[in-house]
């Protein structure tokens, strides 16, 4: 789009254009001028009618007739416009009141391109703009580009109408807009849109001005130079500037040739503000240099510089020396157009005088010692000033002799290798020109041979250097699961000698020791005590004859452990010292992995019969962190003073928060889980004990000691000591000797507390060991107990408020749930009990009682948590003999107990628990129920007191599987198993393995017993007199070695997949296989393992690699 603007002044004269027309041509734009339908009344014509024209949503037409310059209307002197219209007389033309956007629709008779725009003038000598545009029939589309126009203020009353003329191209019979907006401060006459005089059948708009002739591109450049400078080396510089100027309309690109008529001349540089693209070319006359600027890059100014620099050589003969620039640039359709040449005449500077040559003063020599090296060192200096070696270059001339430089470079020193005393040493000086050469003073120096006396008797010795390095590798890394430890010694100094050897000491901190597998390249005289607390170890110049000792290192490696031949634990250190005459070094390596500790917090006193609760805070005291598996083992030991009746049953752990591991398994040290804990941090655990039920007097403790063991070799062990007071509360059961058959029979529970008060809930649980029998009432009905019944048993939870020597009494009664039935008589052994909650129980007090003899029985959750982790605290029970039978007899078994013992060995041992990590001997114990059921709660325990006895060596304390928790005191041991519901008959409960050791010269006799608790009884039921409720076992000797038992051994082989490149060859398939040996009785003796490879199809094969992960294999194989 072509943009052009004129202006017209308020006397130019009618232009009349004359133009071949048809009959009904006429212009495309209707009522351009304002013209149509025009007002009489001069002036302001506001809400006149404008069509065709469309005003948009914004203010009003203002239509203004004027009468010309001079005339009599008031705008050419109010300022408000101009006293004459567009074409510089009389007429009308458009104001706006306000400012809004105004559009015509058209559609042209012909396609091709058009002339449209406008005349503006300014109002209220006020800047304006408006906006000039060609859009759809829509009017949301622009078909030209939007170009504003911009009116300046001055003198609206007398400033000539502007042009606004644009061109673009339109297309016959389609609708298109004529837009403009415009704002307040503009004036619009003489819309117009023309086509050219192809189109007859539109005629021009009238008022149209005489196209302007289209401007032409010029260019021109002028070349300026500076005046010559001479680099260091003598040679001319020259900077030259290439101003180029372009006019409009800028073609698509400009070249400018720059050429420069002197042989070896070199380009240094070309620079500009635009990117220039510049080449160069020389011959053996001139340097020529093209640069190319594209259309895109030409600024608005069409103004740039090229600056250039050269260098050409200082023998360049004066005369006749130019610097010429032209170039060209390319106009569509009219080919390349040349640019003058612009020249300058470079006038070369009078080659300087050569100074006269002053007198030089010689440099000074010193020589002294660089006692880090053992070598002299030579240092120059002048009364002219100080030099460094940017500013002389130093060699050295005399054979033998090495040259360095200190490090720093100044002063001006060098250091000499292999110079003696009263040596000459001749050194070459020489002055730097690059970098160097302009310090003042440095041209009265005198360059050349120099000769430095190394003075006699000169000695220069660098002192003996002793150095030493520990570093450890991780533990499991090297030999044996140990850290192998790596001492580097380092030595610079004369031969060491049996009288004073260098010196090495090894040794472990906390305990610890070192393994005697030493191994080094040098010969090290060490000692070979096994696992001494250090190792001392020399060397001398007789043990490495032919050493280097001006620059000695030695390797030494000590695999490390602590004093139980375990890798070093965290915070271990390993320390190293090397010595020889007055030297000595040292350095040690401190296992850095995560060390933690315990600490176990509690209570200072717990009761019988009630939960104890324990904290242990896990820490990480390191600096590492620790991600790993850890052990905790815990031993409750109840103690009580002499003469002293303790309690008859021992307690358990019952809880363990958060649930990492049983309680069973912390009772049995078996409490493994693990844990990732940031160096620094702690975690806690809580644990709850419950203590067996006891009323009797003494003084009782509690030492309950916690130990950690994790798989980085941290330990810890910490320990609690709490008192142990008697059970808080008592419970006593009475009632009449007979009750009537089919009728309710009442009994009262009385429970007390001794010299302590007790104000907390309790769980009150009432029935019979025999069905059809019910609980059916009790008073009081404390907190809704008796809203369950009736049942059996009654279980309810109710506070107890009680004061010292206190007391409360509740009332039953049980009812025969069968014809005939009698209480007493029939209904078998009649117990109450008490027991305290769990130490983090939430149970609200309520009623809880359920029918234990329902199938399956319905034991509550809240029943088995109390029953579980709460604690017994005391029994009563009513028992009546069935009349007429013999008072002595035992009652009547609601179900029975067996116990069998054996011994096993082998697999025959490992069997009933492969995974319990002991022996493949000892005994095993099984527990079965010959009649049932046995009711949910009752707990049965099985004790061993003789325990090991002669000939008989216990390895450690049982291990059982299930809900069996055991525990070990000296020889003797016992395991218990509290059942969570009814266990009916014909079931046999998990096995307990005692894992032991028999001598076969002496016939050993062990017995175990099993016995059956009610839930919170001290006495076991009547079951226990059984005669099935005892087994013992005997292990003859025969005074001899045990026969030898058969190895099993038990061998797997696996294999996998692999490529393998050989030497020279592409990748091949094969196979790699892991045989695993395991022994699984004991086996004393060689084994020999043999493998074989087949290749079938007639393939071939080989073996080629073979290793072993434990000692003592010694194999072979054939690579066939």
């Amino acid at each position: 789009m072509t943009i052009r603007m004129f202006t017209r002044g308020a006397f130019a004269l009618a232009t009349v254009i004359l133009l071949a027309t048809t009959a009904n041509a006429a212009p495309v734009l209707t009522n351009g001028g304002f013209e149509q339908n025009p007002p009489n009344n001069y002036g302001n014509n506001i809400n006149w009618s404008i069509s065709p024209w469309v005003l948009g949503g914004g203010d009003m037409a203002n239509v203004v007739y004027v009468d010309g310059p001079g005339g009599q209307t008031s705008y050419e002197n109010s300022n408000s416009g101009p006293g004459f219209d567009a074409t510089g007389g009389a007429g009308h033309y458009l104001d706006i009141v306000g400012s809004n956007d105004l559009y015509q629709e058209f559609t042209p008779l012909c396609t091709g391109k058009v002339q449209f725009g406008a005349y503006f003038t300014s109002r209220q000598n006020s800047a304006g703009t408006a906006t000039v545009t060609i859009k759809d029939a829509a009017g949301t589309t622009d078909i030209s580009i939007p170009a504003t126009v911009t009116i300046p203020g001055g003198n609206s009353g007398t400033d000539p109408w502007t042009l606004a003329s644009f061109t673009t191209n339109l297309t016959a019979n389609t609708t298109y807009r004529f837009h403009v907006s415009m704002d307040n401060n503009i004036n619009m006459d003489n819309a117009f849109v023309n086509f050219g005089p192809d189109c007859t059948e539109h005629e021009p708009f009238p008022h149209e001005p005489d196209p302007v002739p289209e401007p032409l591109t010029d260019a021109e450049v002028q070349k300026l130079c500076d005046p010559i400078t001479i680099a260091g080396n003598g040679d001319f510089v020259l900077a030259c500037h290439l101003n180029v100027q372009v006019s409009e309309p800028f073609p698509a690109a400009i070249t400018i040739n720059d050429s420069f008529t002197v042989g070896g001349a070199t380009l240094t540089s070309t620079t500009s503000s635009e990117p220039w693209s510049c080449t160069q070319s020389s011959s053996g006359s001139s340097l020529d240099v093209d640069c190319t600027l594209p259309l895109a890059d030409i600024p608005p100014s069409g103004a740039s510089t090229i600056d250039v620099t050269m260098t050409f050589p200082a023998e360049t003969p004066p005369e006749g020396v130019y610097n010429c620039a032209d170039g060209s640039f390319e106009i569509a359709g009219a080919g390349p157009q040349p640019i003058e040449e612009s020249c300058v005449r470079i006038e070369l500077p009078e080659p300087p005088e050569p100074p006269a040559l002053p007198q030089c003063t010689a440099f000074q020599a010193e020589v002294s010692c660089d006692e880090t090296i053992g070598e002299p060192v030579v240092t120059l200096t002048s009364p002219l000033g100080s030099f460094t070696p940017d500013d002389v270059d130093i060699s050295v001339l005399t054979p033998g002799i090495t040259m360095s430089t200190p490090a720093g470079g100044f002063p001006l020193s060098v250091t000499l290798g292999g110079a003696t005393a009263g040596q000459t040493i001749t050194l070459l000086l020489d002055a730097v020109h690059t970098g160097g050469g302009s310090v003042p003073g440095l041209d009265k120096c005198c360059m050349g041979e120099i000769e430095v006396q190394i003075p006699e008797g000169f000695v220069c010795e660098k002192p003996p250097v002793l150095e030493v390095e520990k570093n450890c590798q991780s533990a499991g890394d090297e030999i044996q699961g140990l850290p192998m430890c790596e001492i580097t010694v380092h030595y610079e100094g004369p031969p060491p000698t049996s009288a004073d050897p260098i010196v090495l000491d090894d040794w472990v901190t906390e305990g610890g020791g070192v393994f005697a597998n030493i191994s080094s390249s040098d010969n090290w005289q060490c000692s070979q005590t096994t696992m001494p607390t250090s190792v001392g170890c020399t060397i001398t110049d007789a043990d490495e004859p032919g050493a280097d000792w001006s620059d000695w290192t030695s390797t030494i490696l000590i695999p490390a452990m602590s004093g139980e031949g375990q890798p070093l634990a965290p915070g271990m250190e390993n320390c190293a010292r090397v010595s020889i005459g007055g030297l000595e070094a040292e350095d040690c390596w401190q296992n850095t992995d995560a060390q933690l500790e315990i600490e176990k917090t509690g209570p200072e006193m717990c009761h019988f019969g009630e939960p104890c609760v324990f904290t242990y805070t896990i820490t990480n005291t390191s600096g590492g962190d620790f991600d790993g598996n850890l052990w905790l083992d815990d031993y409750p030991d109840l103690n009580w003073d002499n003469g002293t009746q303790g309690p008859g049953g021992s307690g358990s752990f019952v809880s363990v928060s958060p649930a990492l591991c049983t309680p069973q398994e912390l009772q049995s040290g078996n409490c493994n889980f693990p844990l990732n804990l940031p160096a620094g941090q702690s975690t806690t655990i809580t644990v709850s004990y419950v203590l067996p039920p006891h009323d009797g007097e003494g003084i009782f403790t509690l030492e309950n000691c916690v130990s950690l063991h994790a798989d980085n070799g941290s330990e810890s062990m910490d320990c609690h000591t709490t008192g142990i007071e008697a059970t808080r509360l008592s419970v006593e059961k009475t009632g009449p000797e007979e009750c009537a058959p089919d009728q309710p029979c009442e009994f009262t529970i009385t429970i007390s507390t001794g010299d302590q008060p007790f104000n907390g809930n309790v769980m009150l649980m009432d029935g019979t060991n025999v069905q059809n029998f019910a609980v059916t009432s009790i008073s009081p009905a404390t907190a809704g107990c008796g809203s369950g019944l009736p049942a059996n048993p009654l279980a309810c939870v109710v506070p107890v408020n009680l004061p010292a020597n206190g007391s409360i009494t509740y009332t039953i009664a049980i009812t025969p749930l069968t014809s005939g039935g009698q209480v007493i008589a029939d209904s078998g052994e009649n117990c109450a009990n008490i027991y305290s909650l769990p130490a983090s129980s939430n149970i609200a007090p309520g009623d809880y009682s359920f029918d234990s003899f329902a199938t399956p029985p319905a034991f509550p959750p809240e029943v088995a948590n109390v029953i579980t982790e709460g604690g017994g605290m005391d029994q009563a029970c009513v028992w009546f003999d069935v009349p007429g039978e013999d008072e002595d007899e035992d009652p009547q078994a609601s179900f029975d107990l067996a116990i069998e013992k054996q011994w096993k060995t082998g697999t025959d041992f490992l069997n009933y628990n492969p995974d319990a990590g002991v022996p493949p001997h000892g005994y095993v114990v099984e527990v079965t129920i010959p009649a049932g059921p046995v009711p949910a709660g009752t707990t049965i325990t099985v004790t061993d007191p003789a325990g090991g006895q002669s000939g008989l060596t216990p390895f450690g304390p049982p291990v059982a599987a299930g809900a069996w928790s055991c525990s070990m005191s000296g020889t003797s041991w016992s395991c218990s198993y509290t059942l969570t519901g009814n266990v009916a008959a014909g079931v046999t409960l998990p096995a307990i393995l005692w894992p032991a050791i028999n001598d076969p010269a002496v016939d050993s006799i062990n017995c175990a017993d099993v016995a059956a608790f009610a839930p919170g009884a001290s006495q076991p039921l009547p079951e226990t007199d059984a005669t099935n409720n005892n087994a013992c076992v005997t292990v003859p000797g025969d005074g001899m070695d045990p026969p030898p038992v058969a190895p099993e051994i038990a061998l797997e082989k696996a294999c996998d997949p692999i490529t393998v490149t050989q030497p020279g060859s592409q990748p091949i398939p094969a196979m790699h296989c892991t045989i695993t040996v395991t022994a699984l009785n004991d086996f004393t003796g060689g084994l020999s393992i043999g493998d074989s490879f087949t290749a079938l199809a007639g393939g071939n094969g080989a073996v080629t690699s073979l290793t072993t992960t434990a000692n003592g294999w010694n194999c072979t194989f054939t690579p066939t």
